[in-house]
């Protein structure tokens, strides 16, 4: 299971982040924009993140993200780093990050990351895949 020292990296934050709630300020102060980019370009989900309504809006020469659109990636960085050490490749990740699933109401992954409880039902998902439990 991925620690938050791990998503830290994941984003190019470049701290030793010793719990998840260590990101609470950071998130009330905005993940630069240097973070969101430097995500974008080494996840293979780019353009279907780019999609979803925390990023629509961001302004290209934003230097920082809105505290929700940080809060978002943080759920999207999470979700990666969890869904990579369970299948291994990055492109089967993001295969099942961006194909719908009959128990997540016929959405994508991706597209439920937007919201805490979005979040908490794909969290779930991924648990019951790793655990080999039928949705």
């Amino acid at each position: 299971m991925p620690t938050a020292s791990d998503v830290s990296r994941l984003l190019n934050l470049n701290l030793d982040i010793a719990d998840f709630s260590d990101f609470v300020p950071l998130i009330r102060n905005g993940f630069s924009r240097q973070c969101f980019d430097d995500f974008l370009s080494t996840s293979t989900i780019a353009k279907s993140i780019l999609r979803l309504s925390a990023f629509k809006d961001l302004p290209d020469d934003a230097d920082e993200l809105s505290s929700d659109a940080s809060d978002c990636l943080l759920r999207i960085a999470r979700i990666y780093a969890e869904a990579t050490d369970l299948f291994g490749d990055k492109s089967n990740v993001a295969q099942w990050m961006i194909t719908k699933s009959l128990t997540l109401g016929d959405q994508t992954p991706l597209e439920l990351l937007d919201t805490t409880f979005g979040y908490e039902a794909v969290f779930h998902e991924l648990k019951r895949i790793q655990f080999g439990i039928a949705g």
